[in-house]
Parts: C-alpha cells; structure tokens; sequence
C-alpha cells in the first residue's frame, strides 16, 4: 500500500507549500482564501475527493522532493493524517486507487488525531502539527481547529476548490500558484492515465516562459576569446603598468617580451591546443607563461606542488601535458614524470626592442585551461574549459565595474578558476595587478593593512578569508579608502558582525559571486544595501550576460518559484568536459532540447519572488571546506586504501556543535593503526584540507548500513564538541587555555596536542590570535597557529611576549674585544646556568658541555664540514646559517687563518654564548641574532629546547627529534656506555621541553643586501629541517655569488634528493654523505661546489 495510516521512519516533518523567510513561532490568526473552478470529472463526493487527494499528493511530492508525503483529513468534525509514499516511478492512477480504498475504509472519532501524534511531538513541533501541515476537507462538518497551514475544501454549490492559509506565511501569488497547479495535475491525470508522479506536467507554457526569463542572463558580453582580449589589450598599448611585485613594475609590453622568451625556449612543445603545465611561483614569470599559452593557443594546466605527491602524480597522469615550464626551486617536484620541463632560468635573454605581437586565431569553443577538483573515484577529476567561459566572464565584469586604473591585488592561485579570472580581469583591461608574496597570501589577519599600504581597489576573496579579514581588521578603517569592491565566490557567504562593520566602516562594495569549475561565475549579487540590513545568508544572484540558469526537479522539469531544484548551467559557461572521463561528461553535461547544453550542477537553490536564486544546498556527497570543493567519496577512497583499514565512510556535519568533515573506519583487528597514524597517513595522499581532526576521527566496530546495504550516514556518531562554562581565570597560561577551549569547542585536550589536529583551521586561528592578542596586549603572529601549534608552545610564545614586552631587540652585533653579555634581550638572566667547557681548540661558553663537545667532534674531529672537494681559503667570505655556540664559526677563523664571518643565529642563549665565544676573534667577524626564512618577519616562532639547544628549530617535529636522539646517543661514547637506562629514559622524555622565542627573520638576499655581499665563497646551513626554507629565501640573481654550499640535514620523504636537485639546478656539482657520528640516522651533509 502506498497510503498508511503510521507515519514511517522517513517522514521527518511535514511537506507543504514554498514559503520565503523562517516560519513564525507565534500563533498566526490571520487567514486568507483562494479559489479557483474545477472542472471534475467526478460523479460524487467521494471520487472528488480521491481526485483532489491524489492531486494534492503529486504537487506535495513534486514541491519537496519527496518519496514520502503526509496529508490531513477531515470528517464528521474530525480530523486524522494520512501518509502516501510517492516515488517518482509511482503510477499516478496507482495512487489513487490506494487513496479511494484508504477513504473507504476510514472511520475517525474525536481522538484520533491523538493516537498518531505525542504531547512531545507537539511541542516540538512548535505551534504547527507535526503529522501534516495541509488538510483536506472531506465533508462540510466543521473541523475541531488544528494549527495547519493550509486547508482545502470543494464548494460543490460554486464548484470552486477553496484554499483557507495562513497569510502570514503565504504569499497569495504562491497559494493562486498551487491551485493552478493541482488543476493542471487533474487534467493530466484525464488526459493521459499512465502517467507517473514523476512525469505529470504541472507547470504550463506561460509559466515555463516566465521561468525562462527569469534564468537568462541576455546576450553574451564577449562572444570570442581570451586571445582576442589580449590582442584588442596589445592594440591599445603596452607602456603602461600592468603589474608590481616586490615594489617593481612591469608594462604589457614587459611580460610580452618574457612571453616571447617562454615560446623561444618551448620550441615545438607548445603549439595550438598543446596542454602545457605551469609549475611556477607566483610573479612575473608566472604571468607571462599565461601570455604565452593565449598568444600560441596552448591549454593553461596549473600545476600546484604543494600536494602530496601522488595526487599531484595522478593530475599529471590525466592531463597528458606536452612540456611542463618551471624553476629550478620546484623541478624537483616533476623529477619522476616523463613530460620535458623547460626552466625559466635557463631561457635567453629578451629583445628590447620588440614591441608588437601577432596572436593566434582560435575558436571560442577552443580549450584555455585544464583545472583539476576533487573526484568521487578518489583520484581528482581535470575540467576543460573553453576560451568563452572566461573571455565572456572578464568582458562583462569589465562592463560592470570599469577596470582601467584600479589596482587588483593578485593572492589566488592559478590552480583555482579565480586566479585565472583574477589575472585576465586586470591586466587585459588596463587594470594594475598587485601579486602578494607568499607570507602576504598567506597571512590572512594582516590583509586589511596589506590592502591600505598597497592602495588595493579591487579583492577577490573566499568567504573564509573575508571572514578572516574582518575578524582581524583593525578598528579604526580610514586607510582603506581605496577599496570599492570585494568579490568572494567559493562556497556559501554567511554574513558576520565583523563583515557588517567591515562594509559600514570602508563603504566597498560585497559582491556574491556563485558558480562551479565546470561553468566559473554563473550569477551574482551586489550587497547594496546598508549592511546592518544585509541577511545572514545573502542570495546568490542573477545570472550574468550570456548565462543562462535552469532550476530543475528530479525528472528535469522547471519548478516553480520558491520551490528547491537542482541548479543546470548552461548558455556561454559550460566547461568542455572531464578529461579521460567522456561517462562522467555524457552524465553531466547534458543536451536538452528547450535549455540547450547544460551541466547540471549538483547544486540546489530556488527562485525567489523578487527574481533572484537563493542558495539551499548539496544533492550529493559534494562539500565544501573552507572553500574547497571536497567529494566525500573522494576522502572515503584514499582513506580505505590505508594500511590496517577495512573499510571506510565520511560525512560531514552541518548541524549540532561540530561543523566539518568527520571519518570513521573499520580497522583490521590484526593490525589496527592508531587514528593519528591514519591521519598521517592520510596525509601522503590528500590535500590537508581534506583531513580531519583527531577528534571527528573514529574507530568503529562496523558501519551502520540502510536496510538497502548503503551507508546509514545518519546512525554515525557526531564528533563531541562541548562548550566551556568556566570562570575566568587570572594567570596567562589559564587565560590562553580557556580561550583556547572556547573557541575549539572542547573541554578535554592534552596541551601538547596539534591545534590543526584538534579540528583548528584558519578561521579558528584568527579569532583565537585576535582575541589573545586583544585580552593580553600582545602581538603574537597569526603563523604561530597557521602552521601548526600546540597550547603548551602557545603559551610559552605568549609569555615571551610579555616577558620581552619592554627589551630592545639588536639584529645586528658587530663583535668587541672581551664582550662577554650573557643576557636575553638586553635584560639579565638568572634562570638558568651556562656553563664552559674546555676542548682541544679552545675553552666553550655553553648552555650544554655535551652538546657541544658532540658539534666539536663532528666539526674538528670527522671533519664534516671540510671533504676534500670543499676548499677554505684566508680571506674568504663564509655564511654561518645556524651558528649554535659557534663550534663551525671557530672552525672556519681556524682553518683559514682568518676569514669574513658573518655568523647567524636566532635563539637568545645561544647568540649570547656565540658571542662570549667569537670575542677574542672579532676582527672581520659580524654576528646576526635572527633566523633565516622564506620571507622577512619581524616576528615568527623559534621553538628552543634547553636541554638539547643544537635541536632546536622553527619546525619542530617532536616524533622525529625523539628518534634522531635516540640513535644520537647509541653513537656518544658517554651515553652508550651508560648502564642506566632509566636515566637515558628520563632525559628523552624531558629533552624537548621547549620554550617559544619570538624572533625576526630575513631572507638570505636580505641579509647579502644589508651586509653588501657580492660573493659568499661558503655558505654553510644546519637549521634543523628548515633548510629548503633558508634556501628559499635567496632570489635567483643571488645564486651565482655562491661558490661552494655546505647543508645539513635530514633525509626524510625525499628531502636530500631535492636538495641534490635544487642545487644542480644552479649548475652546482654535488655529492652527499654522512660521518660515523651519525650512523644509525638520517642525518646527511650534502656538499656543492662550482668546477673551476
């Protein structure tokens, strides 16, 4: 039977008609009517009230995407629910022979609404009935009163079908809307008596073409290609300022001349249609391989190596590249793919001179990128997209908002259609495009400063960073006068207090921007209004010229307004298709003779009255994360690969405390991982967005599975997040926690437990930093938490703030005879001891004797820092990046009767021993307290350990420092010999308690340009796994001045191998070994020398 009187399981809350806005919680006595004829082919009351039923019954179903419906009856002056299941494939005449035998059989009395339904039930149903929420009469008895929302009653007298609603959630068009539909559904019925619940055309011609209207966006703004913009660009001139990185400008004319180059150095990889990857840092370079694949009429594919490895191997097992062009920095990263990779460095020189440039013909259905999203098969899937998705897209935003003269900042990357849209909007049309550094992009909570300094007219953001931005925003706004639009797309925009105060204060405009790779921007919204009126939940839009928009039921029909649909693209946006997926295409991008070619999105929104789509939600597994489209099947796939895992499922949870992905396994019992192994393991094939934190991660006995054998995702158990209800404590450390557990939501935590593998994220990190920051009148820098942290490191970061609050900071000191100034920041220290120690080359200040008499024998006795191919000589000029106490510094004065020094070193106890210990020997010598980076800071997080000063690192790692000491201290003659082993126990466990020091770091060409270095004959680095980052920090003009390099380090996940690869690159030659000191470890010295 298709109709019951027990409600089943599925039935959650009653359907009913479309509304806008939220339902009212109070009693609603305000009432309506409508009417409309009826022409029934009914003989009596009876079969009437069959037909109207089984009406009423597919509009219900059709309205809600609906498989199970409730209805209510009245008769005799009672009133009892009925619940039809109606499944798109039900036959509507099926239907209503079970409602006839239904009604023939219904007897009711006074009670039996009571039987069906709960006091409880009722109170949750706040104010309305929980079984149904329209009622149709059967009789003329008057009903006792139930709290519906709509009534239906047939006047046999008029022969007009009555509707009695509630105004106050109703609009009256609405309500004329569904009776015209039921009389639409009555005469398919007539007309056509095979048809299906699914198939009965409700909607007619009229109302289709209105839908239509309102789902075109109108003519195309630009019918071509992004060639043709970049040629009409080069038309207008190419002397003017396109683009500024690192205070430099470059003209059209400029990255033309670079683009040329790239083509010159490609040969015959690049050609029309030839898929040619960019791995390249964000600057100028990158942009002009973006020129050069328009102007040959080459496929753009971004390539991104910060992925793991074997995800960015699967993009470039699919998209099939011609050649990759990249730099010396990142080759390392294709080393194992057969594709040919051209390096920028290595290209000619450019010819001044020119400055006119032909560009290709190409048709507008021509593919312009390749970009790669999560897949549901766990591998990603690549979207081919045409020249006329983007040339319409930054042709009508220029028609919009005019882009001569304004200044874009450039902070999205190019694997992302935004930073596409981003680049091509700008400089294409005599815009300025302002790219941020990579610490620029990625300190959010400095963007606000960073947009008044640059004078930034134009941002493209996701939500998650505009909620970033706002939160950490300073008061006072003035200096952002400059600012007049912020456009965010990505994933859903709520609306904060702090994005309010935000607009209130700058007077910019917020434009919502919606559409998914496979279509780029399909609709916006302007946020016009004052933001104090702007909804939590702002609507996605209109559809833009030469998009059109489709909101479809399940049998592909247009609904009506206010009623949820998938959401189709199609018009001028529509991707080409997935690469090595023509099934996947074929189910997606979907030919339909009225709309034309469409993709349907997975998307679901619905028509408001005032003509714009509203934004309800996913159909599928498909998510967002922090802005990132995420496929749940994609997560499950990798996560049931892992060792130990039988199977796998994931969710992700939009209600309750916990808001994020959640992953649950069933393990092997033979060998199961522990949860934060899997994560790691995790780690190693998707991208860290899509991890979960350890505490949304769960073991469980089995998956809870639907009678159907599927997945129950509704039986799995939801992460436990509690609020804090604490007193406020008075201490440092107590005031940290407690905001520390507000904002994660979490009452019990281990304070050495990873913020990010607590379920922290960007956004948490900004609020938490902001309100630290705000509570103790500090400046701690957002990194701290960004890169990873924990409470306990939190905390001693905090503390050195205060502590250090009031002291004077000296980056640079030139040696003086006889210095001997053990303090930290110019103040006394009397908390801890340091020692000397006497050894064959001198007497050592020190804060660890062993420690350091291990460096001497490193340094002076296995000589690891001087093989034969590494030549000293007196007089050279040698770089100490990571100088300790200054074992290698004495060394090197030793060893070549004297030298240029410039010795480097960021923690406080160590700087001042290193400079008691290079006192007597200062002539030429020049000390650097700081540490060196990727990027300059004035204050970044240097980890200390006391007990073992030469571990300490700005990436401490404290599983694999515990392993490194432990095969240290096999090979230490003292400790080895140790028969107690409880005392070697005891030291590892309290070796790395660590303290957190705030500390400026520079660039390496920051400190050569500072120092005035025009040649470095040795550069020796030892920083603990920050090498790769030291070495970063020199700009490629820098290289050549190196003669020879010296780097120590740890082998891990190919790191030594990259290494190799790094400096080859810059036409070292290389060799890699290691000493006996270190046997048993991965500690390995690579050396590099230039052949003379």
């Amino acid at each position: 039977m298709t109709v019951t009187l027990s409600r089943p399981q599925q039935i959650q809350s009653p359907v009913t008609l479309p509304f806008e806005g939220r339902r009212s919680t109070v009693r609603s006595d305000k009432f309506a009517t409508a009417n409309l004829a009826l022409p029934l082919a009914a003989e009596t009351a009876a079969e009437r009230a069959v037909l109207l039923l089984t009406a009423t019954g597919v509009i219900l179903a059709r309205y809600n995407n609906a498989d199970h419906i409730s209805v209510g009856v009245s008769k005799a002056g009672s009133v009892l629910g009925l619940f039809l299941s109606t499944p798109q494939h039900l036959s509507v005449r099926a239907l209503a022979e079970d409602l006839r035998a239904a009604l023939e059989g219904l007897q009711v009395g006074p009670s039996d609404l009571d039987k069906q339904v709960t006091s409880a039930e009722r109170d949750a149903a706040v104010g309305r009935d929980p079984l149904f929420a329209i009622v149709m009469a059967l009789d003329d008895a008057p009903a006792p009163f139930v709290q519906q929302d709509l009534t239906l009653h047939f006047d046999d007298t008029s022969g007009r079908l009555v509707a009695n609603y509630s105004a106050r959630l109703f609009r009256p068009e609405i309500v004329s809307g569904f009776l015209r539909h039921l009389c639409r559904v009555l005469q398919a019925i007539e007309a056509d008596a095979s048809a299906t619940v699914g198939s009965v055309q409700y909607i007619d011609a009229a109302e289709q073409s209105d839908l239509r209207g309102l789902g075109s966006g109108g003519a195309p703004a630009h019918c071509g290609t992004v060639a043709q913009h970049l040629l009409a660009a080069l038309t207008r001139g190419t002397d003017e300022p396109v683009l500024e990185f690192h205070d430099q400008s470059w003209t059209l004319g400029d990255l033309m001349r670079r683009a040329d180059q790239i083509i010159s150095g490609l040969g015959a990889h690049v050609h029309k249609g030839a898929r040619f990857g960019i791995g390249l840092r964000p600057g100028p370079d990158q942009i002009a391989a973006l020129l050069a694949a328009v102007r040959v009429g080459a496929v753009v594919v971004p390539l991104d190596t910060s992925l793991p490895a074997l995800r960015l191997a699967a993009i470039l097992a699919d998209a099939t590249l011609s050649v990759i062009v990249t730099e010396k920095a990142l080759v390392a990263h294709f080393a194992n793919f057969a594709v040919d990779a051209l390096l920028i460095e290595t290209l000619p020189a450019s010819d001044a001179r020119l400055s006119s440039w032909s560009v290709i013909t190409i048709e507008p259905e021509s593919a312009l990128y390749l970009l790669f999203t999560s897949g549901s098969t766990g591998r990603p899937k690549g979207v081919l997209v045409p020249h006329r998705t983007l040339a319409n897209l930054v042709a009508w935003e220029d028609r919009q908002r005019p882009t001569r003269g304004k200044r874009t900042l450039g902070r999205t990357s190019i694997a992302f259609d935004v930073g596409l849209q981003e680049i091509f909007a700008t400089i294409l049309f005599g815009g300025i495009l302002v790219l941020a550094s990579e610490n620029e992009r990625s300190n959010v909570g400095a963007l606000a400063n960073l947009l008044a300094r640059l004078r930034i007219s134009r941002l493209y953001l996701p939500p998650v960073a505009l909620y970033q931005m706002t939160e950490s925003a300073p008061d006072d706004l003035t200096a952002l006068e400059c600012l007049k639009h912020v456009i965010v797309a990505g994933e859903a925009l709520r609306i904060s207090q702090a994005i309010r105060r935000f607009f209130r204060s700058t007077r910019a405009r917020l434009i919502n921007q919606y559409g998914p790779t496979e279509t780029h921007v399909a609709t916006e919204v302007v946020l016009d209004d004052a933001p104090l009126r702007w909804p939590d939940l702002p609507v996605i839009g209109r559809p833009i010229a030469g998009v059109d928009v489709h909101i479809l039921d399940a049998s592909g029909v247009s609904v009506p307004l206010l009623v949820p649909g998938e959401v189709a693209i199609g018009g001028i946006a529509p991707a080409i298709g997935y690469v090595s997926n023509p099934e996947l295409t074929e189910v997606l991008f979907v030919d339909d003779a009225r709309a034309g070619r469409v993709y349907r999105t997975g998307d679901r929104a619905k028509w408001r009255l005032d003509g714009t789509l509203e934004f309800v939600g996913r159909a599928d597994s498909q998510v967002k994360v922090r802005g990132y489209r995420v496929e749940l099947l994609d997560l499950e796939v990798n996560a049931a690969r892992l060792a130990g895992v039988r199977q796998a499922a994931a969710k992700f949870w939009t209600s309750g405390d916990w808001k994020g992905l959640a992953l649950y396994f069933v393990l092997d019992a033979v060998q199961a991982p522990t949860m934060r192994e899997l994560r790691e393991a995790l780690r190693e094939r998707v991208p860290e967005y899509m991890l979960p934190p350890l505490h949304a991660m769960f073991a469980l006995e089995e998956l809870p599975l639907t009678a159907s054998g599927k997945v129950d995702r509704g039986q799995l158990p939801e992460p436990s997040v509690s609020q804090v209800v604490e007193a406020e404590p008075l201490d440092v450390g107590g005031r940290i926690r407690a905001i520390w557990s507000r904002r994660l939501g979490l009452i019990q935590f281990e304070p050495d437990e990873d913020f990010l593998e607590l379920g922290g994220d960007s956004l948490l990190a900004i609020q938490i930093v902001s309100e630290i920051n705000d509570a103790l009148k500090v400046a701690v820098p957002l990194s701290t938490l960004l890169r990873g942290t924990s409470l306990r490191r939190l905390t001693a970061v905090v503390e050195g703030f205060i502590t250090n609050r009031t002291t004077r900071i000296s980056l640079v000191s030139e040696v003086a005879s006889g210095q001997m100034e053990l303090s930290t920041m110019g103040e006394p220290r009397n908390d801890r001891r340091v020692a000397s120690v006497d050894l064959p080359c001198g007497r050592f200040v020190t804060p660890s004797p062993s420690e350091t008499r291990h460096l001497w024998q490193e340094i002076y006795g296995q000589r690891a820092y001087h093989p034969d191919m590494i030549r000293y000589a007196t007089g050279d000029t040698i770089v100490d990046v990571g100088a300790n106490v200054g074992v290698f510094s004495r060394f090197v004065l030793d060893v070549t009767g004297g030298c240029r020094l410039i010795a480097i070193e960021p923690a406080d106890e160590l700087f001042q021993c290193l400079q008691s210990n290079l006192a007597a020997r200062s002539n030429g010598v020049t000390l650097l307290k700081l540490g060196c980076w990727r990027e300059d800071s004035d204050a970044n997080n240097f980890f200390y350990f006391p007990r073992v000063p030469a571990m300490s690192s700005f990436r401490p790692d404290s599983v694999r420092d515990r392993s490194l000491l432990e095969e240290l201290l096999k090979n230490d003659p003292v400790w080895s010999k140790a028969d107690d082993r409880h005392e070697k126990e005891q030291f590892l466990k309290t070796a790395f308690a660590a303290e957190s020091q705030p500390c400026p770091t520079r660039r390496l060409s920051t400190v050569f340009a500072e120092i005035g270095l025009d040649h470095i004959d040795i550069l020796k680095v030892d920083v603990q796994r920050g090498e790769e980052d030291v070495l970063a920090g020199l700009s490629e003009t820098d290289w050549p001045k190196i003669r020879q390099c010296v780097v120590e380090l740890q082998d891990h996940k190919g790191s030594v191998a990259a290494m190799r690869s790094l400096l080859q690159a810059r036409e070292f030659s290389v060799d890699v070994s290691t000493i006996p000191l270190h046997a048993g470890t991965d500690v390995r010295f690579v050396y590099a020398w230039r052949r003379a």
